[in-house]
């Protein structure tokens, strides 16, 4: 999550180190959402499996959502935000579901809007890898909108733009194009660079990273109808994502 900042600093790190400031984080994200639904069995030691009808009860079938928001390039933030359900149980059904229907959206119409969702608690808790417990969080939908433009002037009036200016070498340069291809073009390298990082996350080999990437572009027309795994700008941010250092 994005730390709020803090409106007058302490410019004296003793006296902070007396009188700590509690870093409060936002729960809101704004951005594209990545979605896929299928239907599952719960195996005990797997989790969510394919539902076979041959092989499956049909009173055992339930439905899988993995649901993503990849956050806007003004944020700044370089991960996507990602939710796993099951339809059927509480956290979509008593959260999710209801913020979308209060906006008058329908699921087959979720797939690449923008949005502005915040974490809200679910009533469970998780225990995390430093055993530590943690309080779980599903997407409440606050907002949609037409465009990604549309998505960043929101972001904008809220919270002001995050994103660091990039003075790095640029590896690789959109070929331009006429009118509005080219700004389309250029929000989909933007969103392409976060898809690749965010889905190459804990991955050493090419192999695989390659697999991944290229099912991620595929749920994401936004991002298809300009790139591929093969196109250079992905293999760039493949490249940067799986280097050691």
């Amino acid at each position: 999550m994005t730390p709020n900042t803090i409106n007058t600093p302490i410019n004296d790190p003793l006296a902070m180190a007396e009188n700590p400031q509690e870093i409060k984080y936002s729960n809101e994200y704004f951005g594209q959402v990545s979605l896929d639904v299928w239907f599952c069995v719960l195996e005990k030691g797997v989790g969510k499996v394919p539902f076979d009808p041959n092989t499956h009860s049909i009173d055992r079938r339930l439905t899988a959502i993995t649901m993503g928001i990849i956050p806007v390039p003004a944020s700044g933030l370089q991960f996507s935000v990602d939710r796993d359900y099951i339809a059927e149980f509480r956290p979509w059904n008593a959260i999710t579901l209801p913020s979308l229907k209060a906006l008058g959206v329908s699921v087959r119409e979720l797939n690449d809007r923008y949005v502005r969702v915040k974490m809200t608690e679910t009533g469970e808790t998780y225990t995390n890898s430093q055993g530590e417990t943690r309080e779980k969080t599903a997407f409440e939908f606050l907002a949609i909108y037409d465009s990604l433009e549309a998505c960043e002037a929101d972001f904008t009036a809220k919270r002001g733009s995050s994103a660091q200016p990039n003075t790095s070498p640029q590896k690789s340069q959109a070929a331009p194009t006429a009118g509005n291809g080219n700004k389309d073009r250029d929000a989909a390298l933007k969103f392409l660079e976060v898809a690749v990082k965010s889905t190459c996350q804990g991955l050493t080999d090419l192999d695989q990273a390659r697999e991944a990437v290229a099912a991620q572009i595929a749920k994401m027309p936004l991002i298809n109808k300009h790139f591929t795994v093969d196109s250079p700008e992905t293999m760039n941010f493949m490249a940067e994502a799986l280097a050691p250092f």
